[in-house]
Parts: C-alpha cells; structure tokens; sequence
C-alpha cells in the first residue's frame, strides 16, 4: 500500500515535470531568446572579468623586517626580536612565529590559521608594533609590517642601467625614483614599483684631529657648532597690531656651501673656518648593497600588478611605455626581465588550443559514434552556450581567469559533454521507439532529469570537499571546484532545456526517424554483447581478474613516489652565497662578478642582489656577506651543466662560503613551494630563551652531519659562525682620568661609525650630514684619536679600550619559545622514526632538546588530510546514491567500482613516471566523480527495466542502451585532455599528472562500469532474494 502511494506520487511528480518541459519545448523561440540574453550577460561578464596567472588570495603569513645599523645579531635578539615575538604571539589565530637575528638587520614571520581575516591580523600587528617602538631607540627606522598576497608576486622587472662608464649614480637614481618610477606608477593596473640599487647623496665631515688638537677645539664642539645653524623653531608666530606673521629662523644650512662658510670658535675666542679642520666633501652614500644586470651595476624597478587588473591588457602598456623611455634617453638601456605574464600567456594558450583541439576530438568521436550530422552540429551549438554561461557564473562568484579556473574548466568540459550525449541519445531511442517528436523530446528529457542531477551531486560530492585542504591548497583549489560546479550547472540547464528544442527544431519538418548509430558503433556494440557474454558464462573468472586489478593498484601504492607538487622543467636557476667572512660589500661585489664572468657561457643573462637590497617586499635576510644569483639559461639542460659548475666552482675557490642552488621560483612555486627543509632537526636550551654554547652545539652537530653524509645535511644560519671584534671598556682607567664612559662611546661611533649630525631640507630632497673619521686601520683610528675629559686635558683613545676578536653565531633564529639551533637534510635516511627517538634521547641526556619539522612531516599530513577528505566524499556519495535509488545496498555498487578507478590511475602515473602528488591526487578525486556518473548512469537503466522483465534480461538489455553514451562519454572525456599531454608551460606540466589520473581510470573505470557494474548487481541481486 504504501509502496503504491510512492509510485503514485512519483508518478504525479512525473507528470508535473513533463507538462512544464512540454510548455517550454513548444515555445522555441522564448527558450533561444533566454539563452541568447545569458549569453549577452555572460559576454559582459567576460569584459569585467580580471586575467591573472593565480587567483588573488590572502597568504596567512606577515613579515616584519627590522633594520638595525651598527648592531650584532645578539643584540638585535635580545633587544628587539625577542620582545616582538612575546608581544605578537599573543595575536589570535596565530599558528606559528620565527624570526632571524643578522647583523644589522633582523625579521619575523608570523603564520596564521587559514581562513583568518588578514586585514584585521595586519591592524593588529601593527597597533603591537607601535606599542613597541615606544621603547626602541628613537632614531630606530619603524620596523616595516608586510602582508604577503598572491598578487603581489612581481609581474616583471626592468632593469635600467647607463651606456657610458662614468655616469653619475646619484642623478640617474633621482632620475629613476622621481620621474620613471613615478611614471609606471601612473599606469592603469599598476599597485607598487619597488627599487633597487638606488644610491643617495650625502655630506661626508672628516675631521683633522691633529688641527682640532692644536687649536684646543673637541668634536663635541665641532658637530654643537653645526647643529646650532641648522635649528627649526617649528611653528612659531609673532602679532603685529592685525596681522599674524609666522616666523622663518635665517640662518638655515641650505646647501653645501653654508657648510663652508660656517666658523668654530675656541677658548681663547679664535674664529676658525670649519674648512680648515675638516675636509667637507658632497659624495655618494656608503652603499651597502648593489644590484647587478650581467656583471654591471644596475638599477631595477620591480612592477607589481593589482590584483583586479588584466594582465593581458596591462603587459602591452608597460612594453610601450618602456619603448618611449628608449626614446627619450637614448643615453640608457632598459631591459625587461622575468616576465611573468609569459608564463599566463603560454599556460593560458596551452589550455585554450587544448580545450579547443578536445572538443575537435570530441566532435569527432560523434561523428564516428552517430548515424546523423545533425547530432555534433546540436553539441557544437550547446559547448560554447555552456562555456560563456560559466563565464557569468565566474563573475557572480568573483573568479578571475586564471590557470586554476581554466584547468577546472578544461577538467569539466568532458563532464559537460556527457551530460549532452545521455539527453540526446535518450531523446533519439525514443524516437526509435516509435514516439511522437515533441513527446520524445519531453518523455528522453524527463527520464534523465534525476540520474543526472544525481550524477552531478556525486560528482562535486567527490570533488568540493577538496576546497577543506590546508593552507592554499585549498584556496586554490576554490576556484577549481567552482569552475567545475559552474560548467556541469550550465550543462545542466543546456541539456535540459536548449538541446530538445534545438532537437525538435532541427527535425520538425523531417519525415522518418533519423538513425541514430553509425556502422562502426555497431561492430562495437556486437563486440561488446560478445564479451559480456563471456563474462557472464565465465563470472569466477571475471570476478578473478577484477580482483587482480585491485592486487596491482596495492602493490603500486606502495611503489610510487610520494611528492608534494610534480616536477616543472624549468630553465631558470637561482643561486643564494653566504660567504661565512667577515668582509665588506664591494667585495662581495667583485666575488659575484668573477663567478658570473667565470659562467657567463652557460646563461644567457643573470640578475644579481649583491648584500643589502633596497625591496620593500623581500622575504629574505638582508647581509653583506649575501649575494642571490638569478641567472636564464637556453634550456633545461644548460641549466644543469650550470648548476654543476657553480657547485664546483664554489667548493673549490670558497670551501667555507654556504650556498643553496635550486630553480628559480616562479610565481607557483613561491606560493606552494615550502621554504622549509625536507628535515629539519631544532636543538634548543632547556633553559628558555638561551641559546646553546658554541663548543656544545657546534661539535655535535658537525659529528651528526658528517654521519648523516649521504642524506645531504647541511648547517643552517643559527649554526653558521663569524668573526667579530670584541671591544672592552677599561673601567679602572676611566675612573683614573675622569673620562664619562659615553664619552668613549660617542668617540667610537664616530671613528667606526658615521655619525649623522643633521640634515640639509630643500623640498623633497633631504642629505644627510654625517660626521666620518679617515679611512685608516682601524688600530691606527684607536691609537691616533684623543678624547677630552671635563678639564679639558686630552688622552688617546687606546688607554681605554681593549681589543679582543672571538667567534659568535652569525645569526641567531627563535621560534615561539627561544632560540634554536637547525641542521636540514635534504633526504630522509631509512628508518628515520627509530633514528628520530634515539636523537631526542641524545638531545636530552646533553642538556638539550630537539624538535623536527619539515615538508616531509607536510606532505604526510597532506595525504593524511586528503585520505580523510576522500572518506568523507565516500560517505557523501552513499547518502546521495540512497536517496535516489532509496536503497541502501545499491549504492554500494557505485562504491565498489571506486578502487578500480584508482587502480588504473596508479597503473597510468606509475608507467608515466610521474609521482603521486597533489595534481594527481585530485585527478583521481575528479576521474572517480566521472566514473559514479557511468555507473549510476547504468544502475538507473537496470532498475527501471527490472520493472518489466527478469533480472538477467534487463541486465543485458540496460548494458546496450548504456553502453553508447558511457562509452561516447568516457572517450570525449579523455581525448579532451590528451591534448595537454603534449602541452609546455606552466599550466600544462601541473595538469600532466592530474591527465594521466584522469584518462587511466576512465580507461579502466569504463571497463568496470559495463562489464563489472552487472556482474556485481547480479550477484548482489541473487543474495539479497536468497
């Protein structure tokens, strides 16, 4: 009784639904019109829509950089770092937080849970820092906060360099920052130039200590003298009956030359000229860093898109407008470098010729699979209907098109092919059966309604969970998942609604009924009857080879290589040197021009950031010990022979200098690339906040690295040495002569230092003053310089102080809870649990402890994570199936078709060499929503003619009438990615892994689908009635 009133209600349900699809297909012209609309909406959509290489997306992570002048790395720990991350790992949401303590510089990463709101995260860290700074130095330069985006990857960069050798650096800076910056800065789409290798003008006062000396004159004196004409008396205004006049002090220093007419006076009231004491002379800044272009000096602008613009139409504006600087300064060369919208361009091509070249393969699967033309020319009308409607979708959701939305829509163009065969092909047996036109347009559509709904549920079932992965994964994967859902909706809407009318319209005046299968499906077809023939006289041993695909994909779960993303070929490589000695930036400058003169015909160009670079939004450390080496090769087999030689060449002429040399991060590889070691291996103090001693760590982790040999470990910077000069004050010696301590101090900072004394303003340009000793050894400075106590009585300065060199770590690096020391191994060694808790034990009985990390612990919580995320779309996946066969054993068979699926995406990645990694991973998750569609597809068919006959006839019977469109489906679907197997660039080599999921388990998942899906019902069938 109640199974009767279920039927009825359907069977009203049914009806309902028809009489709707009825109204509408007798109304073609209302239908084309609609359709017509959402295409105009969608072309709209398309204009306002942002082109970029990766979607915009907050990277949880901040970065605080400090620049410290004239400070080491222990002071920069203890009295800066330290406090910062005590303060700011109070902030919520915060996951993890490190920092690294140079000289003269310092920086902390904070990384945030995903999800957290970014903008208030970045408020917040800097109302901390400006509580902060309250009690740092006051001529401490604010330390700057940067947020990190995916749009923030530098679009490109010019590089501006003179023609002629002795050209002035400080006038073609100026040039550079006020006019040509500012004029990129103007153009549409542009959010920030960064510059570097700019350099500044100052005034540089070197004072004759011997005349100051003689005439009794002290610096003191000198630099009171100088600051005293430079005063600003702020705002300050006099009355005068109705008037107000602010006053201006007149005796301002505007220029280089008030310098020189300036006069100190002495005890005895003579008037000395400060020329005559002190040699004045108007230079270039010290510089602490250079950028290089090949080996000559250079300037480079960094150019930053925002994130809303095209790309495609910002790059011609900047080519042209760098074509007019030609132009204007012939007296310059400009290069543009590491040009990143090459790579969108390639990618983007690369998808589009393969979406194109599938669907070409497509049609022509159709036309070999169908008895009429009149078929393909009804799907070439409803593909490009369904791609410009995802379009409007897109720009609802707001997607920009980029290579993750395009991978996406290539990935659902065969879903979007399926689901216009299995209505068309429907609609054409009703045609064979005999039915009336507009009623087999009505009756083929209805039928199909809720299998593929169901079909489409399954399918984001499986694949939207994906959108829950940490970190950017996840995020990414966003828009992937919404491409898809939006051309399997728009397919949807097609194929329910455009291809019957177009099918009614194209055969309203056609008399007969138009064949709908071609000669070459009908050997198929009687092959396929032979085979499941076969399968069913011989079912143990068909049940025997299904379980033997099931042996094989185990036994290559455990053979194939497990990485976090596949392996790009690139031709760019980058070089990072520590030189580990203590020596001065323009060494460093010539060290980094020999290496690349040495190599120079192994590349075709290289960029170098030589010591402290002026990028505001650098990741890295600023050292000038460092240099960072990016050099373009011809091939990825010159980058090779590149990377060997560099490699030689740095072991043989600098053994202690430490180097990292990989492929040059391109904008993908610098959001998903890890810059965490494969292991890393953290020894800290048990008392907190310490840092080991030298002679304990150092020996330990050398004797551990040289056991470790084979795993490729290496020191890291809080195990790294330097050199410094240990300078002692003498107490008993000041107290004996009377000298302030800060006297000394003061004395020491101008010998060694450069003292800023003021400032010359002149509008928008301000030079600094500092006050500089005479470039001599710095023994000779402390035995010629005097100091004077508070009777005017002068002493060397080398009674004072005590010289002493000694060894420190050149870098100190905490985390959350102090100072840690790190070894990294580029390999995990075997056994690597039971080595990890021997460590630890080691650790502990030498006062130590030890943590572990790395992208080797990631990757296993990746898998984890995604082994986790494939249960729940499982379980997702049942709940659906129940509902619409409402049964429970049913959706089992859709379930158990799943790990063959896997199998045969495992046989194809393993035999193509690829990995199993995140790109094939979700190639499976997508193939296995694929196959779900082929087999509820199947299921549906077998219920509905259980019905009207015997379990064995219906089984046959639903396997013909299904076999055409799984078989048309699965075919356009992996032709339509073949393309992107002979595909370069970018987008192709991420989606090769991900293709080859794809096609292998369709291949072996059609197979399931038509003979194992039967047999399966049948012996389910048989026990349930038993």
């Amino acid at each position: 009784m109640k199974s009767a009133r279920l039927e009825n209600r359907a069977a009203s349900g049914n009806s309902k639904s028809n009489n709707m699809l009825s109204f509408l297909f007798q109304r073609p012209v209302a239908v084309c019109m609609s359709f017509l609309a959402a295409l105009i909406f969608s072309y709209l959509a398309i204009q306002q829509l942002p082109i970029s290489l990766l979607p915009s997306i907050d990277v949880p992570q901040i970065i605080i950089k400090l620049d410290v002048p004239n400070r080491s790395p222990v002071e920069i720990e203890q009295n800066f770092l330290r406090p910062i991350r005590e303060s700011l790992s109070a902030l919520s949401g915060i996951e993890a937080i490190e920092s690294q303590a140079n000289s003269q510089s310092g920086q902390v990463i904070l990384r945030f849970a995903f999800g957290k709101n970014m903008n208030l995260a970045y408020i917040e860290s800097n109302e901390k820092i400006d509580q902060l700074s309250a009690s740092f130095p006051k001529d401490l330069p604010r330390p700057q906060v940067v947020r990190v985006n995916t749009s923030d990857i530098p679009l490109m960069r010019l590089q501006i360099l003179p023609k002629q050798a002795n050209s002035d650096w400080v006038m073609l800076s100026e040039l550079v920052e006020k006019v040509i910056k500012k004029r990129l800065e103007r153009l549409k789409g542009v959010s920030l130039i960064d510059a570097n290798g700019l350099q500044k003008r100052n005034l540089i006062i070197t004072p004759d200590m011997l005349q100051l000396k003689s005439l009794n004159i002290s610096i003191d004196q000198l630099i009171e003298r100088i600051q005293s004409q430079n005063l600003e008396l702020g705002a300050l205004s006099v009355k005068d009956g109705q008037y107000r006049y602010y006053v201006k002090l007149g005796n301002r220093l505007n220029s280089p030359e008030d310098l020189q007419k300036l006069y100190l006076s002495n005890e005895q009231g003579d008037r000395i000229a400060l020329a005559k004491v002190a040699q004045i002379r108007d230079t270039i800044a010290r510089p602490q860093g250079f950028h290089l272009y090949n080996t000559q000096n250079a300037l480079v602008l960094s150019i930053q898109k925002q994130a809303q613009a095209k790309t495609t139409a910002l790059v011609p504006l900047l080519y042209e407008t760098v074509a007019q600087l030609k132009e204007e300064y012939p007296q310059l060369a400009f290069h543009l470098t590491q040009d990143q919208s090459l790579l969108l361009r390639l990618s983007i091509e690369n998808l589009q010729s393969s979406l194109l070249l599938g669907t070409v393969l497509a049609f022509v699967i159709l036309f070999v699979f169908m008895g009429n033309y009149s078929i393909p020319v009804m799907m070439g009308i409803s593909l490009p209907v369904s791609l410009m409607v995802s379009f409007l979708v897109f720009y609802v959701f707001g997607l920009s098109i980029n290579i993750i939305s395009l991978s996406g829509l290539a990935l659902g163009l065969g879903m979007l092919i399926d689901n216009a065969i299995i209505v068309l092909d429907n609609i054409s047996r009703k045609r064979a059966e005999g039915l009336a036109l507009l009623e087999s347009c009505v009756e083929g559509t209805s039928e199909r309604i809720a299998p593929l709904v169901s079909s489409v549920l399954t399918t984001l079932a499986v694949f939207v969970p994906l959108v829950f992965l940490n970190g950017l994964s996840g995020a990414l994967f966003y828009d992937q998942a919404v491409a898809i859902a939006a051309t399997l909706g728009a397919s949807l809407v097609v194929s329910f609604l455009l291809l019957p009318v177009l099918y009614r319209l194209f055969y309203f005046r056609k008399i007969g009924i138009p064949n709908s299968d071609s000669w070459f499906f009908e050997r198929l077809l009687a092959a396929y009857q032979y085979l499941e023939y076969y399968f069913f006289e011989y079912k143990i041993w068909a049940f025997g080879l299904f379980g033997g695909l099931l042996m094989i994909a185990f036994f290559l779960l455990y053979q194939i290589k497990i990485s976090n993303l596949p392996d790009l070929q690139k031709r760019e490589s980058q070089l990072i040197v520590f030189w580990n000695e203590p020596i001065s930036v323009f060494e460093n400058q010539a060290r980094t021009r020999q290496l690349i003169k040495t190599h120079q015909d192994l590349h075709l160009s290289s960029e170098s950031e030589v010591g402290f670079s002026q990028f505001l939004r650098q990741e890295g450390q600023n050292l000038l010990q460092k240099t960072e080496i990016y050099f373009a090769c011809k091939s990825s087999t010159q980058k090779i022979q590149l990377q060997n030689a560099l490699q030689a060449y740095l072991r043989q002429q600098y053994p202690q200098a430490s180097f990292e040399l990989r492929d040059a991060l391109n904008a993908f590889d610098q959001l998903f690339q890890s810059k965490k070691a494969l292991l890393s291996l953290k020894w800290k103090s048990i008392q907190a906040h310490q840092p080991l001693a030298i002679e304990k760590i150092r020996p330990y982790a050398r004797a551990l690295a040289e056991k470790l040999a084979p795993y490729q470990p290496s020191l890291e910077a809080g195990l790294q040495l330097a050199t410094s000069l240990n300078l002692q004050l003498d107490a008993a010696a000041l107290q004996r002569y009377q000298i302030p301590a800060k006297t000394v101090l003061n004395s020491l900072e101008q010998l060694f230092g450069t003292l800023n004394i003021t400032e010359l303003k002149n509008f928008g340009d301000i030079i600094p003053i500092y006050l500089q000793s005479p470039d001599t050894d710095f023994k000779q400075k402390i035995n010629t310089h005097y100091i004077f106590n508070q009777n005017g009585q002068s002493y060397p300065l080398a009674l004072f102080v005590k010289l002493e060199f000694q060894e420190d770590y050149q870098a100190y690096t905490a985390d959350k809870t102090g100072v840690f020391h790190s070894l990294a191994l580029a390999q995990v060694p075997p056994n690597w649990e039971s080595l990890a808790q021997q460590l630890r034990q080691e650790a502990l009985s030498q006062g130590m402890t030890l943590e572990l990390e790395g992208t080797y612990y990631e990757t296993r919580e990746s898998l984890l994570q995604l082994g986790i995320i494939l249960l729940i779309a499982v379980l997702l996946l049942y709940f659906i199936l129940a509902a619409q066969f409402e049964s429970f054993w049913q959706p089992l068979l859709v379930i158990l078709t799943l790990p063959m699926g896997l199998a045969g995406a495992l046989i194809f990645l393993w035999t193509g060499g690829n990995t199993l990694n995140i790109m094939s991973a979700i190639g499976a998750v997508v193939m296995l929503g694929i196959i779900v569609n082929d087999t509820i597809l199947k299921i549906d068919n077998i219920n509905r003619f259980r019905r009207s006959m015997p379990l064995l006839e219906a089984l046959h019977r639903a396997g013909r009438i299904s076999f055409k469109p799984i078989l048309m489906t699965s075919l356009t679907t992996i032709l339509a990615l073949v393309p992107i197997l002979w595909g370069s660039g970018l987008g192709a080599q991420l989606q090769k892994p991900l293709v080859l999921a794809v096609m292998g388990g369709l291949s072996i998942g059609t197979f399931t689908a038509v003979y194992f899906v039967p047999l399966l019902y049948w012996a389910l069938a048989r026990g349930k009635a038993s």
